[in-house]
């Protein structure tokens, strides 16, 4: 059982940004909300694009095995 994964930060993943089937030089998956994110966006299928180099407070990782 894996519990309150929700509302912590939004997490990065090893896929790259995809649009309209062209790749995104740089880009990559975040998925999640975080806890300043708007509840419809705290849903663990919320998507959005972010620059490999770019770093917020909001946005971390988690390791999986």
């Amino acid at each position: 059982g894996i519990l309150h994964l929700s509302g912590n930060v939004e997490e990065w993943t090893s896929s790259p940004y995809d649009r309209d089937g062209a790749s995104e030089p740089g880009m990559r998956v975040v998925k999640g909300g975080h806890f300043a994110s708007a509840v419809e966006d705290g849903r663990g299928a919320a998507r959005v694009a972010a620059f490999e180099e770019e770093a917020t407070k909001a946005r971390g990782f988690r390791c999986v095995r």
